[in-house]
């Protein structure tokens, strides 16, 4: 077979300067470069260099450098290193990446004072029988690492099931690296790895939620088990988790096995003289807009950096049309919130209304055991209607979670029940005292409205904004919309009132007896209709008005 001599001046057919630049200043250096291939970006493929050197030493320091990084952010070039004698096993075992990307017309450089060069020439026939038994040994060691997780999990033994879903992990992110990269890097931490992986597949994204900058709430879960491994035989972990580890572990493999599809596919058709044009197709499942609520999605996400928005409920009463959305990020606040609606107001109709709600996605994780009811049914494709990216992570849904939650209902119910009486010893006094009165109705409409969504939701909201917090009360239950004739009858604005009074102002109060009457007959209302909503449960008494006279 005739050598083709390669010279550098072969880097002109990648057709970019920088990276022309970088492969000259390498040879200049110390570092054994063999072959260079290029491959040129075609659908759904980036275009990939792969540079083969004598050193592994080699390899490892130059997948750390920052035009790597670089390379691929700014001009989509994924630039792959491996090093002579693991390509030529690589190669021999069958390795789908090798025969693709190093094929003889990908070659643009080589070593003429080399021997050892790689030659991809078997026929089809040939690399599908070194195929299938390459794809073949991945899923034996896979299958056999899962079922030895299933069989811990079965004997729940917590500290094995997470021991071994820590090795499939390790064991697909290694092979994904393979796959996409041709090599695998050096970092033992599981973290680092996904957070180097999904800088070429962003889809890995979708599978872990972040805990913080640095670390991924399964991963952090499995440390914290192994680090508790004396107590093993308390459940403290147990079944609710292991669901969140099989169905991110499945996702990696589907992802290995798809892109094993993905290089037999192109490299049959390579074999025929023939592109595939096979492309994914991304398709957008969002509800269908109205003009008010692309100005509201508008008018949050030029306020603040938002992950998603999902519109999780739209009544129409009457002219008007409530919008619920909940809002994925960090840092937002309730003034946040409040402000929003009002700039989203501003530059809508009078006849739409808007309650948000926002939470970052680890304290949505953190919230599953009691809160799951409440967020499965609006995190979901169907309701989302803005994504920053497309690879934000659903949160690890656990297979068991206990609605019933005695005790923090217990609690919820006897703070609201305590407001009430408060306010009405107040109310009751013969001296007609009435200092602090506003913060404590304020306070129980506060305290009744997270009650009562807690009670019926099982989701426990921050202290919104008091409008919010009564529009999921009536999201909870629309028969409550009955009482809102006594907010109107209110001689001051309403909710304006509330949120005001929900801070200490430095005055005297005073109060006409037509609004101590209308704050007496709003509490007693939302009083019973807690009493019947948790009724026969024992947690709180019906308040009878006599109870308060003495």
């Amino acid at each position: 077979m005739k050598t083709l001599n390669l010279s550098p001046n072969s880097f002109s057919k990648i057709g970019n300067e920088f990276i022309e630049n970088v492969l000259k200043q390498l040879l200049s250096e110390h570092y054994l470069i063999i072959q260079i291939f290029y491959n040129e970006a075609g659908n759904s493929e980036c275009a990939r260099l792969v540079i083969v050197l004598e050193h592994s030493k080699d390899v490892k320091e130059l997948q750390k450098q920052k035009w790597v990084k670089k390379a691929f952010v700014e001009y989509q070039i994924m630039v792959c290193f491996n090093y002579s004698t693991r390509v030529h096993r690589q190669y021999s075992l069958g390795h789908p990446f090798i025969e693709l990307y190093c094929k003889p017309s990908a070659l643009i450089y080589q070593n003429p004072d080399y021997g050892n060069l790689l030659h991809v020439k078997r026929d089809w026939k040939k690399f599908n029988k070194k195929f299938s038994t390459y794809k073949d040994s991945f899923f034996h060691d896979h299958n056999l690492l899962l079922s030895q997780a299933s069989q811990f999990i079965s004997e729940n033994s917590s500290l094995s099931v997470v021991i071994l879903f820590e090795k499939l992990f390790q064991y697909d992110l290694e092979y994904l690296e393979n796959l996409y990269l041709g090599n695998t890097c050096d970092i033992n931490d599981a973290n680092k790895r996904i957070m180097n992986l999904s800088v070429y597949i962003p889809k890995i994204q979708k599978y872990f939620v972040k805990q913080n900058s640095d670390s991924y709430y399964l991963l952090a879960l499995i440390e914290e088990v192994k680090r508790d491994s004396y107590d093993d035989d308390v459940m403290i972990y147990c079944d609710e988790m292991y669901e969140a580890f099989t169905i991110a572990e499945h996702s990696l493999f589907c992802l290995i096995k798809k892109q094993l599809d993905n290089f037999k596919n192109l490299i049959k058709s390579s074999f025929a003289e023939k592109r595939n044009t096979d492309s994914p197709v991304i398709t957008d499942s969002t509800n269908q807009r109205d003009e008010a609520l692309d100005v509201a999605v508008e008018t949050i996400v030029s306020a603040g950096e938002l992950e998603e928005i999902y519109l999780f409920h739209k009544v129409v009463y009457g002219e008007r049309t409530t919008y619920y959305l909940l809002l994925i990020g960090f840092n937002i606040s309730n003034d946040f919130l409040r402000n929003i609606r009002h700039k989203i107001r501003d530059r809508s109709t009078e006849t739409n209304d808007y309650v948000l709600i926002a939470h970052d996605r680890q304290w949505i994780q953190k919230s599953l055991t009691i809160q799951q009811p409440f967020f499965v049914n609006i995190i979901q494709e169907k309701n989302k209607i803005y994504e920053s990216n497309p690879y934000h992570p659903e949160p690890h849904w656990q297979s068991f979670y206990d609605t019933s939650n005695y005790l923090s209902l217990l609690s919820y119910c006897k703070s609201t029940e305590g407001s009430a009486k408060q306010f009405w010893g107040i109310t009751k006094n013969k001296e007609e005292n009435y200092q602090g009165l506003p913060y404590i109705f304020s306070l129980f409409f506060l305290s009744f409205c997270r009650t009562y969504i807690f009670t019926k939701l099982c989701y426990e909201p921050h202290y919104l904004p008091s409008h919010f917090l009564w529009k999921l009360c009536l999201y909870a239950n629309p028969e409550l919309k009955r009482h809102e004739y006594l907010f109107d009858e209110f001689r001051l604005k309403f909710f304006s009132f509330l949120d005001h009074n929900r801070k200490l102002h430095d005055r005297l109060d005073y109060f006409e007896k037509e609004d101590i009457e209308k704050m007496k007959a709003i509490v007693e209302k939302l009083m019973d209709e807690l009493y019947e909503l948790v009724a026969g449960r024992g947690l709180i008494s019906k308040i009878e008005e006599n109870e308060t006279a003495e």
